[in-house]
């Protein structure tokens, strides 16, 4: 999308409050242009989720607004500070600027003065901070030293520990979770009473910030992006990768009602490579946008139209014998079985491989090979083909033949070709489709065998075609 780095180009120059209206606004206006003015097939979240969680990866602009915000909590956080405008901001606040993310007090503490940059960063840090679970509460980072509700730690020193950076954390005082003894913090001198009573006052800080949270030893994610020194490199992909990540922990509710008609149910790990294939599964976009639609199930089918419109009939177009459910029309109406048992039989005369027959495998891509081996197979193009017909005879009463599949890899086959033969990849090629070429070589009207293997095919079932009509 070309618009999206001349927004980020806004929010990493003019990091200031921007109000939710706007980002309202600009949604509509993206919903507008997507859908055409009509009405929203998929809904905004399933459109902005990531696509190995099973999205489209739509920019969301509000967190991409945020991650331009948080990325100056890593510039906040170098020591000495990389950008120069980093010593300008310090001149407006009571802590060093490093510290202000992790301190306990309010912003308004921190930044007594109201400023157009700091302000907000501050602010949406807070809201964004446990909502998203970006940073516990107390942090490893949290300050002792310069930090307002830690009063004896107001000095730059305390207790003479050294540490690294321009503040002591709580992580330099803790181990697995427990704070050290007095012995450990001071161990080259005998510790004074004064010291004894620091450290008691350093024991009751502990206590109150763990009372009501558990202390969490390791840094998360986000402290490690912003600690790290130098920066990684996209930074700011990398945390809005975090903010989708955390936003959207849970599988699609499409992954619910795959399960309800095709059980078992998939595990996470499952549905995760089937997301992968999905997006992998050609070079064809017209392939992998049917693949999408098929997954989200973005298809209207009778019993989906009934609910929408009284008047229609929930019954299968093709047999009117059942209510016309997603999986009955794409798998188990008795007109479409037969279309899969010749899919099948034949998938496995071109490979060689035993796939189970299941809705999951001819509509999942769940089948007996690694997803990266699979995607690099003859048997994927097979599925993609015998599936790319179905919609074609979408509210037909005809479901699709074996003639049309053969055809429709045939075209496959041709454009790879033509792709891998621009990038000098005929050894890809040939290895690939070998065993489709030679399938078709071997079902040729003029092999004596194969017309013989034609007529005990059709003796058990009709749909299989003869090899002169699959030749002609």
């Amino acid at each position: 999308m070309s618009i999206l780095p001349k927004f980020l180009y806004l929010f990493q120059t003019l990091p200031i409050h921007v109000t939710p209206s706007f980002f309202n606004t600009l949604r509509s206006l993206f919903g507008k242009f997507i859908w055409a003015d009509k009405r929203p097939r998929v809904a905004f979240r399933l459109l902005t989720r990531p696509k190995h969680r099973g999205g489209l990866s739509t920019p969301h602009m509000e967190y991409y607004y945020v991650a331009a915000l948080l990325l100056r909590l890593s510039d906040w956080s170098m020591s000495p500070p990389h950008k120069l405008w980093v010593p300008l901001e310090q001149k407006f606040l009571q802590v060093p600027i490093a510290s202000a993310p992790w301190q306990t007090v309010s912003h308004t503490t921190i930044c007594p003065t109201p400023h157009p940059t700091i302000s907000p960063t501050l602010r949406l840090w807070r809201r964004y901070r446990h909502r998203l679970d970006l940073s516990p509460l107390p942090s490893p980072l949290t300050p002792i030293t310069s930090n307002p509700d830690f009063l004896p730690g107001r000095q730059p020193s305390f207790l003479d520990i050294d540490y690294d950076g321009p503040y002591l954390t709580i992580q330099t005082c803790t181990v697995e979770g427990t704070l050290l003894p007095l012995e450990q913090l001071v161990p080259q001198r005998i510790p004074s009473p004064m010291e004894v009573y620091r450290y008691l006052q350093l024991k009751h800080f502990w206590s109150s910030l763990t009372a009501h949270q558990p202390y969490r030893s390791t840094l998360s994610p986000f402290e490690n992006l912003c600690t790290q020194d130098p920066p990684p490199p996209h930074l700011l992909s990398l945390i809005y990768a975090l903010l989708m990540a955390a936003e959207y922990p849970d599988l699609p509710s499409y992954t619910t009602k795959w399960e309800a008609e095709t059980p078992p149910p998939l595990t996470e790990r499952a549905w995760l490579d089937i997301f992968h294939i999905t997006f992998h599964s050609s070079r064809d976009l017209k392939v992998q946008e049917m693949n999408y639609k098929l997954l989200s199930r973005w298809y209207l089918t009778p019993n989906r139209l009934a609910l929408m419109h009284p008047g229609v009939s929930p019954d299968c177009w093709r047999c009117g014998l059942s209510r016309g459910t997603f999986i009955h029309i794409w798998w188990s109406c008795p007109f479409i079985v037969p279309y899969w048992e010749v899919v099948f039989t034949y998938v496995k005369e071109i490979t060689s491989m035993e796939i189970p027959f299941t809705p999951q495998a001819a509509l999942l891509h769940v089948v007996p090979l690694s997803p990266n081996r699979y995607i690099k197979s003859l048997m994927i193009h097979l599925f993609n083909s015998a599936k790319s017909l179905i919609p074609r005879h979408w509210r037909s009463e005809s479901p699709p033949t074996i003639f049309e599949w053969i055809d429709q890899v045939s075209s496959v086959k041709e454009m790879e070709e033509l792709h891998l033969s621009l990038e000098n990849k005929y050894d890809i090629y040939f290895k690939t489709w070998y065993w489709w070429s030679d399938f078709v070589m071997k079902h040729r009207k003029d092999n004596p065998e194969a017309i013989a293997r034609s007529h005990e095919r059709r003796a058990i079932s009709p749909v299989f075609p003869s090899e002169t009509e699959l030749a002609d």
